[in-house]
């Protein structure tokens, strides 16, 4: 703004990370004075959004298909995303509560020095918890990213296939699309529509 001399519409979109749902709510009020729009996932990053189970075993269905069509030879696909992750969640139980811990320390730190760290420790656990009871909610705070990468590497071992993130998108019905991301392109699609106010644009 200022090398340009006016006023630009800004929006601002973040991966939720470890953050607690206080943090997040802390990181939305400071971009929301200078961004129109702001949106702070409660999953851990973008990746999360794909890992709906049926989606991925549609997808690679449909990928096996295409690469049997295109070679020749005919192979049969048996679902398992559901099995793997699980198995995955269960792997990486611990170290998301360890992130969970480390995340709400450092953010409690910054805003008070007078809370001691077993009262931070249990905050923190709780948050966990009850995110990890849920299983929707717990394929949202999972390494996301990772737990997509491990998946295509046990595509490429069985079947010799991979998946794209569109081939995912593609593959999903219409109630399988998060909620959260419905919001956000709902959001951006407002935000796209929004003008500078005269009285801020001049220069």
């Amino acid at each position: 703004e200022t090398t340009l001399g006016g006023k630009i519409l800004a929006s601002a979109i973040l991966d939720g990370d470890f953050r607690s749902s206080d943090e997040r709510s802390a990181i939305s009020e400071t971009c929301g004075s200078f961004c129109r729009y702001v949106a702070v996932h409660k999953s851990k990053e973008i990746e999360n959004f794909l890992l709906v189970p049926a989606a991925l075993d549609r997808a690679a269905e449909r990928r096996l298909a295409d690469q049997s069509r295109r070679s020749g030879i005919q192979q049969h696909y048996s679902p398992f995303a559901t099995s793997f992750l699980q198995s995955y969640c269960s792997k990486r139980r611990s170290y998301v509560a360890a992130q969970y811990v480390a995340f709400r320390k450092q953010y409690v730190r910054t805003r008070s020095t007078g809370i001691d760290d077993a009262t931070i420790n249990e905050g923190a656990l709780n948050e966990f918890e009850a995110a990890w009871e849920d299983p929707s909610l717990r394929l949202a705070v999972i390494p996301g990213k990772e737990a997509l990468s491990n998946f295509n590497q046990q595509l490429q071992e069985r079947y010799g296939i991979n998946l794209t993130p569109t081939a995912i998108v593609n593959a999903m019905s219409t109630e399988e699309i998060p909620n959260e991301m419905r919001d956000l392109v709902e959001g951006l699609s407002d935000f796209s529509c929004q003008t500078v106010s005269s009285d801020t644009s001049k220069s």
